[in-house]
C-alpha cells in the first residue's frame, strides 16, 4: 500500500503534538479529511469488479435518464424513487424517470427487467438469489438487476451507498448524500451476500426505511418491517416466532385428561408453558397428529411467511424421559434426536402442502448437540443458539471449546444453520458492552461455517442500548459483506454521524476496544462476565471527560447536541450501577449524576432498563435505596406499571393497543383456566418496613355478578411465598369504564425480590379480565399526588406563540371532534375545547392529505386551566395501514405552565411515510387532572 507524504506529515505530527484527536481539533479536521473524504466511500466502497468512469452531468444537465419497465413493479418504482433522489440531492439537478416504450435520447440508468435490458445480451454470472445484485453496463447505458425478493432496490442501493457514498446512519438523522462530482467512478459487479437473512432483534433498526437501506430485517411480525411493497422480507410470525410447542398442544387442553403427551421427567408427566416447565413427549403418536394438524391449519393463514417454528419451551432439564424418546435420544447422542426426529416428521407433512414453507426448530439448551445419525429434512432449518455469547461475551467462540465443535456437528449433519446470537448485556441494556471485536470475529467464522442466516438479539424494547445506533449500523453492513471489519465500520460511522464531535466520539470508541483488549489480558475464558462487567478504574474518569468536551463542543446545535446526550446515557448507567459513592462530596455528585440520567432517559424514551421488564423508574428508585438517597418529596413514590410494562403476557391473555387509556395498553385475560396469565416483575424498587397498598384498573365482562372474579398476588422470590394474596368478587368490579380496585395491602421488605400476577380462573363469575395497570402505593401517600423536590414557585412566563417557518399547520378549526370535546371561538380564533370527563379520543386530524412522506416534528399550540396532580393528555398520531401509533406522547397537566396566553408543547417526532387515513388524535385519561384545555394549532415541521 502507497502511503502519500501528506498523510505521514499529518499522521507524525498527530503523534507527537496531539495527546488524543480531541486535544487538536483542527488537526483533526485535516486528519478527517483525508481518510474520509468524498473520494473514499470508506470501508463501504466496492471491493471488486470493473471500475468505469461515468459523468452524471454535461453543461449543468443530467447526461441520464432513470428508465422503467412499461409495466413497473412497486419495487422497480421504489428504486427508481431511490436513485433519483440520491442523484437529484447530489447533483443539484433533477433526474427524469420515464417508462418503456418511450424514446430515449442519450444513456440511461435501466430499473429492472426492462425490454432493454433483455436485447442487451446481458445476465448476471451468478444466482442473485433473494437480495444479490448486477450492475452492468452496455453501450453507455447501465443495468441495474436484483434477486428474486428484493429486486432492483439491491443494485439501487448498491449503487448510491457504496460508489456514490450515500448513507443512512440513524433513523434519527435520515439519509445522507454527498455532493457529487460531475464525473464519477462506478465498480461493474454482480454480488450475491453470503448470510440470506440478516435479522436484528434490536429498537434502533425497527424502522422499514432503515431496514431496507441497510439490507436487515426485523425478527417478527411485531416489529415494522419492509413492507411487501419494497420486497418484504424473510420473517417468522410473531405467534409460532420461538418456543411454540406449548401452543401447538396446549396444557389446559390436553393435560387433565392425556398427561402421556407430555414429557415424563423424574417418573413424572410435566406440563408446559413458554418459560418454563417440560416439553412435549416427542414420539407419542398422537401427539404428532395433534401437533402436524395444527400446524396445517395455521398456515392456512401464516403461510405467506415462509418460515414456522416448530420448538421446545425456553426451560431446560424438561426433555422426555421415557423410554421411546430416550431411546432415540442415546442412538443420537443427544436430546436434538427426538426432537429433530418429531420435527422431521411433522415437516414432510408440511411440505406435501405449503412446499415454499421452512420449519425452523431450536438447537438450544439440551438439545444444542447435533445428532449422530439424523439429518435435517430439506425444508428444515436449524436455529442453533450461541448461549456462550452472553456467557463469555468478551472471547470469541473459538476461545474456547463448547461452541465451535456444535456449529461444525451441525454442518456435517447437513443442516440449514440460522445463528442465533446474544450480543448485549442483559443485566442492563445501557451498560458500556466492549464486545465489537468478538463480534466481528464471529461473524467470520459463522461465515466461514456455513451459515446461511443471522439473528442478532439485543435491546428489542426500546431505545437505550450502550452505543445503539452505532451497533444497528455497523451490524447490519458487517452482516451484508463480512469481509468489513468492525473497527472500521465504527470509525466510519462516527465520522459520518457525529459531526464536529466525531473526534470526540472516536476517541470513546477506542477508549472501548481498549477496555477490550485489558479484560482479554487480565481475565481467562472461564471467568463470566454475563451480568456485571467491572471497567478498568481508567474508564469512567476517561468517558466523563470524553463526554464532557463533546457537549460542551455541541452546545448550540440542537441536533448534535441529542446524539451526544443519547450516547451519554450509557456512561452516565455505569456510573450510577457500578460505582456507589464513598463520601458525602461523591454522594452529592452522584444525585446530581443520577437526575441527569433521570432527565435524559425521559427526553429519548429509554423506558427499560432489562429484558425481564426492569423499567426505568424502577432501577432509579433501587440505586436511591442502595445508596440511602433520600429526599425530601422523593422516596418513598407511588410505583406504576403499565400494560405494556408487563413482563410475560400468555397462556391465552393478550395486549392491545387502546388510545382510551393512560398508558395506550390493555391486557385482555380470558378466564379459561390457563393458570397465570399476566405478571410484572417490580424487583427491588419498593421501601423496607414501609407498608403499600397494591390496587389494579380494571374492567370486566361479567357472567354474574356474585361470585370471585380476579385471583392474584405479589409472590416473593425471597421468602418462596406469596406476600399478598388477591381475591376480588364480581360485584365490585365495572363493566364499563376502567376502575382503580383496592387489593390489599403488603410490607414492602417482603417484596425486594417479586412479582404481581394474575391468573385465568376456571370458575370466574368474569368471562374476561381487561388489565391496564398496577400501582404500588405507599403509606401515608394519597393516590393521585405528584410528590415534587423542586416544585415551582412561580408561574412560568408565557412563551411566543409564533410557528416555525415553513411550518404545516392543522387548525382546531378542520379538527373532527366527539365525547366531551367541542369546538369554540375563543379571542377571535376557533379552538378545541377538551373536557377531562371523555373516555374515548377527543379529537383528531386526517393528516395524510396534508404531509408528505418525511420526518416531522409535532408541536401543540395550547393553553390549560384548573390543573391538578393525574394523567392528563394523550397526544399520538395513527396509522390504520400499519395498525399501530406512529407517535405517542403523554402529558401530565402539572408538567403544562399555567397561564394566560397560548404555549407551544412539544410533542415528539415522527416518521410519517405514505400512509394511507392516518390520523393525529388527542384524547383524556378521564381523570380531572384539569379543568379546561383549549387546542389552537397543530404544528408539523420538518
Amino acid at each position: 500500500m502507497i502511503i502519500s507524504k501528506k498523510i505521514l506529515y499529518y499522521a507524525m505530527i498527530s503523534a507527537i503534538i496531539a495527546p488524543s484527536l480531541s486535544a487538536r481539533p483542527k488537526l483533526n479536521n485535516h486528519l478527517t479529511k483525508l481518510f474520509f473524504g468524498k473520494k473514499n466511500h470508506s470501508v463501504l466502497a466496492p471491493r471488486d469488479g470493473e471500475p468505469v468512469k461515468i459523468t452524471l452531468m454535461r453543461n449543468g444537465q443530467p447526461a441520464f435518464k432513470i428508465l422503467l419497465p412499461a409495466a413497473p413493479s412497486t419495487i422497480d418504482q421504489k428504486a427508481a424513487s431511490i436513485l433519483k433522489n440520491a442523484l437529484d440531492i447530489g447533483t443539484g439537478s433533477n433526474f427524469i424517470i420515464i417508462k418503456e416504450p418511450a424514446a430515449s435520447p442519450g444513456a440511461v440508468f435501466s430499473i429492472g427487467k426492462t425490454k432493454l435490458y433483455r436485447q442487451s445480451g446481458l445476465n448476471p454470472s451468478i444466482e442473485l438469489g433473494a437480495a444479490g445484485y448486477m450492475i452492468q453496463r452496455k453501450n453507455g447505458n447501465f443495468f441495474l438487476i436484483g434477486g428474486r425478493k428484493r429486486g432492483a432496490i439491491s443494485p439501487v442501493i448498491a449503487l448510491v451507498e457504496e460508489d456514490f457514498g450515500e448513507r443512512l446512519y440513524a433513523v434519527v438523522d435520515g439519509l445522507q448524500m454527498p455532493k457529487l462530482a460531475p464525473e464519477q467512478t462506478i465498480m461493474l459487479r454482480t454480488y450475491r451476500p453470503i448470510f440470506t437473512v440478516r435479522t436484528m432483534f434490536q429498537s434502533e433498526s425497527f424502522n422499514a426505511e432503515f431496514q431496507l437501506f441497510n439490507r436487515v430485517g426485523a425478527s417478527d411480525s411485531r416489529f415494522e418491517r419492509v413492507p411487501a411493497a419494497w420486497g418484504g422480507y424473510t420473517a417468522l410470525p410473531t405467534k409460532y416466532f420461538v418456543h411454540t410447542c406449548w401452543q401447538l398442544l396446549p396444557n389446559d387442553k390436553y393435560f387433565a385428561n392425556h398427561p402421556e403427551y407430555f414429557a415424563l421427567v423424574n417418573g413424572k408427566r410435566i406440563h408446559q408453558g413458554h418459560g418454563g416447565g417440560g416439553h412435549l413427549c416427542w414420539t407419542n403418536p398422537a401427539v404428532r397428529r395433534i401437533v402436524t394438524a395444527k400446524v396445517l391449519k395455521e398456515l392456512g393463514t401464516y403461510h405467506t411467511y415462509g418460515l414456522f417454528d416448530i420448538s421446545p419451551n425456553d426451560s431446560s432439564g424438561g426433555f422426555c424421559q421415557c423410554k421411546n424418546c430416550q431411546a432415540i435420544a442415546k442412538r443420537e447422542g443427544s436430546e436434538a434426536g427426538p426432537l429433530l426426529d418429531f420435527v422431521n416428521n411433522i415437516a414432510q407433512k408440511v411440505k406435501q402442502k405449503y412446499p415454499h414453507v421452512k420449519i425452523t426448530t431450536l438447537a438450544y439448551a439440551e438439545s444444542k448437540q447435533p445428532p449422530k445419525h439424523l439429518r435435517p429434512t430439506d425444508n428444515v432449518i436449524i436455529r442453533l443458539a450461541n448461549e456462550f455469547s452472553a456467557h463469555y461475551p468478551m472471547f470469541n467462540i473459538d476461545d474456547h471449546n463448547k461452541f465451535l465443535p456444535l456449529l461444525k456437528g451441525w454442518n456435517r449433519a447437513g443442516a440449514d444453520i440460522f445463528i442465533w446470537d446474544y450480543v448485549v448485556n442483559y443485566g442492563g441494556w445501557p451498560m458500556p458492552w466492549p464486545n465489537l471485536e468478538v463480534i466481528d470475529h464471529n461473524i467470520d467464522v459463522y461465515a466461514k461455517n456455513g451459515v446461511k442466516a443471522l439473528f442478532l438479539q439485543s435491546s428489542h424494547y426500546g431505545p437505550g442500548e450502550n452505543q445503539g445506533r452505532l451497533r444497528a449500523w455497523v451490524y447490519a453492513q458487517k452482516m451484508w459483506d463480512p469481509r468489513r471489519k468492525i473497527v472500521d465500520l465504527v470509525r466510519e460511522f462516527n465520522y459520518g454521524y457525529f459531526g464536529k464531535a466525531a473526534p470526540l466520539m472516536q476517541e470513546y470508541s477506542d477508549l472501548l476496544l481498549n477496555e477490550w483488549k485489558l479484560y482479554r489480558k487480565n481475565h481467562k475464558v472461564t471467568d463470566s462476565t454475563r451480568r456485571i462487567l467491572k471497567l478498568s478504574s481508567n474508564y469512567y474518569p476517561k468517558a466523563s471527560q470524553i463526554f464532557k468536551q463533546a457537549l460542551k463542543l455541541a452546545t448550540g446545535d440542537k441536533k448534535l447536541l441529542a446524539k451526544v446526550e443519547y450516547e451519554y446515557i450509557s456512561v452516565l448507567f455505569y456510573r450510577l450501577e457500578v460505582l456507589s459513592p464513598k463520601n458525602k462530596a461523591e454522594k452529592k455528585q452522584y444525585i446530581k449524576d443520577l437526575e441527569l440520567f433521570s432527565k435524559l432517559a425521559n427526553k429519548f424514551q429509554v423506558k427499560r432498563i432489562t429484558e425481564n421488564s426492569t423499567t426505568t423508574p424502577t432501577r432509579i428508585i433501587e440505586w436511591k435505596r442502595k445508596n440511602n438517597i433520600v429526599a425530601e418529596g422523593d422516596l418513598p413514590v407511588i410505583v406504576t406499571l403499565g400494560a405494556k410494562d408487563a413482563s410475560r403476557v400468555g397462556n391465552g391473555a393478550k395486549r392491545y393497543d387502546d388510545i382510551s387509556v393512560p398508558s395506550g395498553k390493555v391486557i385482555k385475560l380470558p378466564m379459561d383456566g390457563k393458570e397465570w396469565a399476566v405478571q410484572w416483575f417490580f424487583g427491588s424498587c419498593l421501601f423496607n418496613n414501609t407498608k403499600y397498598k397494591a390496587r389494579i384498573q380494571v374492567r370486566i365482562d361479567k357472567k354474574s355478578n356474585s361470585g370471585l372474579a380476579i385471583v392474584g398476588g405479589i409472590y416473593s422470590v425471597s421468602l418462596k411465598k406469596n406476600a399478598l394474596d388477591v381475591r376480588i368478587n364480581a360485584d365490585k368490579l365495572p363493566e364499563s369504564g376502567f376502575k382503580w380496585i383496592d387489593c390489599g395491602t403488603f410490607n414492602g421488605s417482603d417484596a425486594a425480590s417479586a412479582y404481581f400476577f394474575l391468573a385465568q380462573y376456571a370458575n370466574s363469575a368474569a368471562s374476561n379480565v381487561y388489565i391496564t395497570g398496577i400501582e404500588f402505593i405507599p403509606q401515608g401517600v394519597k393516590p393521585g399526588t405528584i410528590q415534587r423536590r423542586n416544585r415551582p414557585k412561580k408561574l412560568v412566563k408565557p412563551v411566543t406563540s409564533a410557528a416555525k417557518p415553513g411550518a404545516i399547520l392543522l387548525k382546531g378549526a378542520t379538527a373532527k371532534v366527539e365525547g366531551a370535546a367541542k369546538k369554540i371561538t375563543d379571542a377571535g380564533s376557533k379552538v378545541v375545547s377538551i373536557s377531562p370527563t371523555s373516555k374515548g379520543w377527543d379529537t383528531k386530524w386526517t393528516i395524510s392529505k396534508f404531509l408528505k412522506p418525511n420526518d416531522y416534528k409535532v408541536r401543540a399550540l395550547l393553553k390549560i386551566g384548573g390543573v391538578k396532580p393525574g394523567y392528563g393528555i394523550r397526544f399520538g398520531l395513527y396509522s390504520p395501514q400499519a395498525r399501530k401509533n406512529l407517535l405517542s406522547k403523554f402529558v401530565q397537566a402539572t408538567t403544562i405552565p399555567q397561564y394566560d396566553g397560548y404555549q407551544w408543547i412539544d410533542i415528539g417526532t415522527v416518521a410519517v411515510n405514505d400512509d394511507a387515513n392516518a390520523y393525529l388524535f388527542i384524547c383524556t385519561a378521564g381523570d380531572k387532572s384539569f379543568k379546561k384545555c383549549l387546542i389552537k394549532t397543530i404544528e408539523f415541521s420538518r
